[in-house]
């Protein structure tokens, strides 16, 4: 009867060292690659002027294929989302936000976010009904909307508009695509802004008076936009 010799205590201990290595290897937690981003406005924590009129901003709505977490790019009629690149939080309350501060900056409106109770004085009332809000595969972030401006309180409409805003991407990732389309609600909320000064009893109503608005940088319109009027096509 053949006896198999004892193995010696420096081959278990290394026997067991390996395992324990590789175990930790294999188990350790790697590091969460996920990228959170926000809309940046064009002048956050400009402060509302004496005197503005007070706009209720809202409902904001937006299609579904916009209320997943993921960033989007549209690939003709496919809707791509990122794996790793996501919104901080729901993109409607970051739109909103973001074009409410715009407005702030732009002409120092009070902005009341939706919904509001019914007691809450208010000079006009903006809805916009977004219908696509993402970068494609050309390098452009693009915003297609429909908003209506309504006379408070009795909530006769003084302008309606679809605003079709392409706003190039200057980079590769989602950083550069964040800051386009942060450029684009920007460029919504000049829109916006010169439309409530189009309606003169809101002015009027507020004590206050139209300014010019400040021309986007360069001078001309920032984005190769256009409007048509309401309701869109």
């Amino acid at each position: 009867m053949r006896h198999h010799p004892c193995r010696s205590p420096a081959v278990l201990w290394t026997t067991l060292a390996l395992v324990v290595l590789v175990s930790a290897c294999v188990l350790r937690p790697r590091p969460d690659p996920t990228r959170f981003y926000v809309l940046a406005a064009s002048d956050p924590g400009h402060p509302p002027a004496p005197g503005s009129p007070i706009v209720g901003l809202g409902p904001i709505t937006m299609p579904g294929y916009l209320q997943y977490p993921m960033l989007a790019t549209r690939v003709g009629t496919q809707v791509r989302y990122a794996d790793v690149d996501r919104w901080a939080e729901p993109l409607p309350t970051l739109f909103a936000r973001s074009l409410g501060q715009d407005l702030t900056a732009l002409f120092g409106a009070r902005i009341v976010p939706y919904p509001w109770y019914r007691a809450t004085a208010l000079d006009v009332v903006v809805r916009v009904d977004v219908a696509s809000f993402e970068g494609d595969v050309a390098g452009d972030a693009r915003l297609d909307a429909c908003w209506t401006i309504l006379d408070s309180p009795a909530r006769n409409m003084c302008r309606g508009e679809c605003s079709s805003i392409v706003e190039a991407v200057d980079d590769r990732g989602a950083q550069a695509q964040v800051a386009a389309l942060s450029r684009a609600v920007g460029e919504l909320a000049r829109r916006l802004a010169s439309a409530i000064r189009s309606c003169p009893r809101t002015f009027e109503r507020s004590g206050g008076a139209p300014a010019p608005l400040p021309l986007a940088p360069g001078g001309v319109d920032s984005g190769r936009a256009a409007s048509a009027p309401y309701p869109c096509g």
